[in-house]
C-alpha cells in the first residue's frame, strides 16, 4: 500500500477540515459520549481540528466510543442500536466519506425512499398489461451481519492509501456500548461483525458490500431496486423460475440471511407493501400500520398536554391563550414538517408519491378529534390548525411557502424569540439576554428537528 500522499492530505488540510465541519456536521443532530455539543466545540474548534489533522496522518487517531441510542422497531422486536459519534468523530467520518465516494461514485446513492415508490409508479404505467409479479425480499439484520473480511477485502481492491483504510476499520470495529458500561470495560470491547448503522459512512459501506450482488440481479430482471435491505424486483414468470432461492443462496454467501416473514412474490396488480406505503397500482397510499403510527405520536403529543396543561398556563401568566398557541404551533411543525439548512424534515415529505389523497383528509378529521380531547378546545378547533392535505400540497409544489415552518428563517434574535413564546418555552411578561434566547433556540430546535426525524425514521 501507499504511504500518504499531497493527494491525500488534502483531506485532513485544516480549511478542508473547516470545510467539512461547516457543511456537513455543525448541523448533524445528536451529540457523542463527550456530551460536547456545537457550542462547546466551536470555543475549541481550531485544537479540535488540528488533533485530526496531526492524528490522522500519523496512524494515531483514535475513536472514542459511540453513544447507543435505541430505537423501536415495534412490539415483540428488538430495538435498532444506533450509533451516535461525538463531534469531532463525525469530522473524520465525514471526511472518509467523502474519500469512499470519490474512490467508489457509482456506489453513491442519493435516491430518497419516495423515489423508488415514483419508479415503481412509472415502470406500472409502461408495462401494466405485462402479467408482472412483484417480488420482496428482506434482509435479516443487514448491517448487524455484513462480514467485515469480505467487506474490507472489497475495499482493499481500490484504497491504496494503508492510513486511510485503517481509519475505516477502526471506525467499523469502534464500540457501542450499552448505557451503563463501565470504561474498564472498553478494553476488550470490540465491533468484530457488522457496520455501526448511524455512521455517515455506513450507507455506502453497505453498498460497496452488496454491489456485486445488486449488478448481478439487475442484469437478470426488468426492474430492480434496493433500499438498504429492503429489495423489490418487478418482472414475468417470478415464482416459476426460483428465482428466489437463487438469491436467497447469493445472499448467504456475503453472510446475509432472508427474512422469510417479510419476503414474498405476488402479482402486480394485487396489494403490497413498501417503504412504509401500500400499492394497490395504479393507487399508492400509506400502510395501515404507518398511518395508526403517525396518529399515535399526535395522540401522545396531546396526552403531554393535557397533563401538563395547568404547569404550562401557570407558568405564562395564568391564562390559556398561551397554552393553546403553543399546542396549535406544536401540532403544527408535527403536521407540515420543516425546512432547515435546505432539508426537508418529516412525515409528510416522506409520503409525497402518495394519491389517495383521501387518506390524508380522513387523518386531518382524526387529528381535529383527538385536539378536541383537550378542553380548550372542545368547542372550537382553531383555523391555525394545519391539515395534513394543505401541507402535502405546499411540500410538492411550494416549499418556499410560509406553510411549512422553516427554520433558516429565524435570523434574529427577535424570530428566534417569538418561535420561543409560541412554544411557551420562554414567558412573553421577561427579558432574557440574547445569548440566552440563541442557546434556548437552538436546543429546542434540534429537539423538534430530531422529532421529525424520527417520525420516518422506522417507517418501513
Amino acid at each position: 500500500m501507499e504511504s500518504i500522499t499531497d493527494e491525500v492530505k488534502k483531506y485532513f488540510d485544516i480549511d478542508f477540515l473547516n470545510t467539512i465541519y461547516d457543511e456537513k456536521v455543525r448541523f448533524s443532530l445528536g451529540v457523542g459520549v463527550d456530551r460536547i455539543n456545537h457550542e462547546i466545540f466551536t470555543k475549541d474548534k481550531e485544537f479540535h481540528l488540528s488533533i485530526i489533522n496531526r492524528k490522522c496522518q500519523d496512524n494515531s487517531y483514535c475513536f472514542s466510543p459511540y453513544r447507543e441510542l435505541l430505537k423501536l422497531k415495534g412490539r415483540d422486536k428488538n430495538p435498532r442500536v444506533i450509533s451516535i459519534a461525538t463531534i469531532r468523530d463525525k469530522i473524520v467520518l465525514s471526511v472518509l466519506k467523502e474519500i469512499l465516494h470519490e474512490i467508489f461514485p457509482e456506489y453513491v446513492n442519493r435516491t430518497l425512499p419516495n423515489s423508488y415508490i415514483s419508479e415503481i409508479k412509472d415502470f406500472y404505467k409502461t408495462e401494466a398489461n405485462g402479467n408482472l409479479e412483484i417480488m420482496q425480499i428482506d434482509i435479516k439484520g443487514f448491517y448487524d451481519n455484513i462480514n467485515q473480511k469480505i467487506l474490507i477485502n472489497t475495499l482493499q481492491e481500490r484504497i491504496q492509501v494503508e492510513f486511510i483504510l485503517n481509519l475505516i476499520i477502526k471506525a467499523i470495529q469502534n464500540p457501542t456500548p450499552h448505557k451503563q458500561y463501565y470504561k474498564s470495560e472498553l478494553k476488550n470491547l470490540k465491533n468484530m461483525k457488522g457496520v455501526p448503522q448511524g455512521l455517515s459512512i455506513s450507507n455506502i459501506l453497505a453498498n460497496i458490500y452488496l454491489g456485486s450482488f445488486d449488478s448481478k440481479v439487475s442484469r437478470k430482471v426488468k426492474f430492480y431496486r434496493r433500499y438498504v435491505d429492503d429489495i423489490m424486483i418487478i418482472d414475468k414468470n417470478l415464482s416459476e423460475n426460483n428465482c428466489f432461492i437463487g438469491l436467497k443462496n447469493e445472499l448467504q454467501i456475503l453472510g446475509l440471511d432472508v427474512n422469510n416473514e417479510k419476503s414474498c412474490t405476488a402479482l402486480a396488480n394485487n396489494s403490497f407493501k413498501y417503504l412504509g406505503y401500500e400499492l394497490r397500482l395504479p393507487i399508492v397510499t400509506v400502510k395501515k400500520t404507518t398511518y395508526e403510527r403517525f396518529l399515535n405520536l399526535i395522540a401522545a403529543k396531546i396526552t403531554y398536554y393535557i397533563k401538563n396543561r395547568e404547569n404550562i398556563i401557570n407558568n405564562n401568566g395564568g391564562t390559556s391563550e398561551f397554552f393553546k398557541r403553543a399546542v396549535i404551533f406544536d401540532l403544527n411543525l408535527k403536521i407540515s414538517g420543516a425546512i432547515y439548512n435546505n432539508k426537508s424534515y418529516g412525515w409528510v415529505f416522506y409520503f409525497l408519491e402518495v394519491n389517495d389523497l383521501h387518506i390524508l383528509y380522513k387523518m386531518d378529521a382524526n387529528i381535529t378529534s383527538l385536539l378536541k380531547k383537550l378542553v380548550d378546545f372542545k368547542k372550537n378547533v382553531p383555523s391555525e390548525l394545519k391539515k395534513l392535505s394543505k401541507a402535502y400540497y405546499e411540500a410538492k409544489y411550494n416549499r418556499s411557502g410560509k406553510y411549512i415552518i422553516n427554520f433558516d428563517s429565524y435570523d434574529s434574535t427577535e424570530k428566534k424569540k417569538s418561535f420561543l413564546i409560541n412554544l411557551c418555552i420562554i414567558s412573553s411578561k421577561k427579558e432574557y439576554p440574547d445569548k440566552f434566547i440563541d442557546n434556548q433556540f437552538e436546543k429546542v430546535k434540534t429537539k423538534k428537528l430530531l422529532e421529525l426525524e424520527s417520525d420516518v425514521g422506522l417507517i418501513s
